[in-house]
C-alpha cells in the first residue's frame, strides 16, 4: 500500500480524541510547558512502540491474547490511578502552575505511561503498520520510515494542538482549572475502567 494512504489513516487515528488527547489537553489547560512537556512524554511512548515493532515484539505480543489481557489490564489500572489523582488533586492559580519544572516533569511521565500502557497505541504499530509493509522489499527500512511517520505526525498534531489550547481566548481563572482538571481525571477513570473490563 501507498505510504500516503498510511498517513491519512495515521491523521484519523490522531484526531479522535482518546487518552493521549485528555493527558495533554488537561496539561495544556495548566499552562504551556505542561502541555508541551506531556505531548513529548506520548511522542516518546510512541518512540519506544516504534522500536518494538522494529524488534517484532510488537507483532509478538498483538497476538497472544495471554499478553494482551494483563497488558490492558495494567494501562486500565494505571489510567484509573492517574484519573483518581487529577480528582483528588488541588488546583493552584495559573500563574503558580507555569512556574517551574516539578509539575511539567510529571506532566512528561504521565504522557509517557498513558502512550506506552495503551494497548491501542501498541496494536496500531503491530497490527494496522504492518498492513503496510511490502514483502517484495526490504521490511526494516519500511517500518522505520512509517514509524518515523507516526512520531513525526504526532509530535506536530500535540503541536497544535497544545498551540489551539492555549491561543482559544477560554477561561483560565481557577475555577475553570478545577472543571479542566475534573473533567479529565473523569475521563481517565472511564477510559480506564472500559480498558480493564476488555482485560476479562
Amino acid at each position: 500500500m501507498e505510504w500516503w494512504a498510511f498517513a491519512v489513516l495515521l491523521w484519523i487515528t490522531l484526531v479522535v480524541p482518546g487518552p493521549d488527547f485528555v493527558v495533554i489537553a488537561q496539561a495544556a489547560v495548566s499552562g504551556t510547558v505542561h502541555g508541551v512537556r506531556a505531548a513529548a512524554g506520548v511522542v516518546a511512548g510512541l518512540c519506544l512502540h516504534g522500536v518494538v515493532a522494529l524488534t517484532g515484539l510488537g507483532a509478538v505480543l498483538a497476538s497472544s491474547p495471554e499478553l494482551m489481557g494483563p497488558l490492558r489490564l495494567v494501562g486500565g489500572g494505571v489510567l484509573v490511578w492517574f484519573g483518581v489523582g487529577l480528582l483528588r488533586s488541588p488546583v493552584a492559580p495559573e500563574d503558580d502552575r507555569e512556574e517551574g519544572t516539578g509539575g511539567s516533569g510529571r506532566c512528561f511521565l504521565r504522557g509517557l505511561a498513558v502512550n506506552v500502557l495503551n494497548p491501542k497505541a501498541l496494536l496500531f504499530f503491530a497490527a494496522v503498520l504492518p498492513q503496510f509493509v511490502s514483502a517484495e522489499r526490504a521490511v526494516l527500512p519500511q517500518v522505520a520510515v512509517l514509524g518515523a511517520t507516526v512520531v513525526a505526525s504526532a509530535a506536530l498534531w500535540w503541536t497544535l494542538v497544545v498551540a489551539a489550547i492555549r491561543t482559544i481566548p477560554l477561561p483560565r481563572g481557577g475555577a475553570a482549572g478545577r472543571v479542566a482538571t475534573r473533567v479529565g481525571g473523569a475521563v481517565f477513570v472511564a477510559f480506564g475502567a472500559a480498558l480493564a473490563l476488555q482485560a476479562w
